[in-house]
């Protein structure tokens, strides 16, 4: 089975990144608040970054269940890899709307409270920042490997991806209204899963014909889901994910490329909401737009990198530091000492 790291798969989430941030500064900000200059009509498509992610999510998460000796290694790898960086974003995104703005971004400290444990959007609360509602579908995913990995199902794998993509044919072609299923089963992104979960399934070697019917069948599910131009986006991102497994795109291990990876859940978590108070207050005083947009960038590029710098990664080293310490003295049983006679 192969371990090593794909480095291609982090410069894959730094484009995606990026093609995100700058879907917002551009499309989003005209579609919510206006720029002074035209903004081209396929610059919507950068929001198609965040399909990168979940197929990228449905690899990684695979990956880590393989490794789990426990559930609870699964669930303490997401909590510490996750909640540090986001609690620290989500304060600072909080402080700078309320000082800042946009004033039509700013939430209660209730909300900001709720926010903290990632579940807000399940209990009816809004986001800190717009693009938390990634972290929503994320987690709903989380809790579905979960499950699987408790219930002894992985060793299933492929029949529950097949499964799965029927479930979200059916519901496509028939539009039937299935209420809270559709949330609960990620109907409307489990073709994103499931093309990464089958990536990882052939790139590791657990298995050949079925991964590829899986991704097959995916790509088809794309046209039925989304308008044609983002299902044809996302076939790209597949084609690529696919020749990044079996070694295509050695090319892409480009050290900036690498370190946009590096930076990627700090950038996607730090950008928005600052960037569009930035931008606002540079057409406010009277500043080019381009240059106000530049300005975002660059605070969201120093953002992501002291987040990563100092808070996510110190975090990640000592909280899995931690862990392992005190699992491996859950797991040492000293040996009785022998009665005297």
């Amino acid at each position: 089975m192969k371990t090593g790291r794909l480095y291609q798969l982090d410069a894959l989430r730094g484009i995606a990144a990026v093609m995100v941030v700058l879907f917002h500064f551009l499309y989003n900000y005209e579609a919510k608040y206006g720029h002074t200059f035209a903004i081209p009509e396929w610059l919507h498509l950068g929001e198609t970054g965040v399909h990168l992610f979940f197929i990228i999510s449905g690899f990684v998460i695979f990956w880590t269940l393989t490794r789990s000796e426990r559930p609870m290694d699964f669930v303490f790898s997401r909590f510490s890899r996750l909640y540090p960086p986001f609690w620290v974003a989500m304060i600072a995104t909080f402080a700078f709307v309320s000082l800042a703005g946009p004033a039509d971004r700013a939430v209660s400290w209730e909300t900001l409270l709720v926010n903290a444990t990632m579940f807000h959007e399940f209990v009816g609360y809004a986001h800190v920042d717009g693009v938390y509602w990634t972290l929503s579908i994320e987690l709903a995913f989380y809790i579905l490997a979960f499950a699987a990995m408790v219930c002894g199902l992985l060793r299933f794998t492929d029949y529950i991806c097949i499964g799965w993509l029927a479930a979200s044919y059916a519901h496509a072609l028939t539009g039937v209204d299935v209420g809270i299923l559709e949330q609960a089963l990620l109907l409307q992104y489990n073709l994103l899963f499931v093309a990464g979960i089958s990536f990882y399934r052939f790139w590791s070697g657990q298995a050949r014909i079925f991964p590829v019917v899986c991704v097959a069948a995916a790509v088809i599910l794309a046209y039925l889901r989304f308008p044609v131009d983002t299902a044809v986006a996302i076939t790209i991102w597949i084609g690529l994910f696919a020749l990044v497994i079996v070694g295509r795109l050695q090319w892409l291990n480009q050290r900036a490329l690498v370190w946009l990876g590096s930076i990627s859940y700090s950038l996607y978590l730090i950008h928005q909401n600052i960037g569009y108070g930035i931008i606002e207050w540079g057409y406010a005083i009277g500043l080019s737009p381009l240059f106000s947009i530049g300005l975002a960038l660059a605070v969201s590029f120093a953002g992501a990198q002291a987040i990563t710098s100092f808070v996510e990664k110190p975090a990640l080293s000592t909280l899995r530091g931690w862990y392992k310490a005190r699992k491996a003295r859950n797991d040492f049983t000293p040996a009785p000492e022998l009665e005297r006679s």
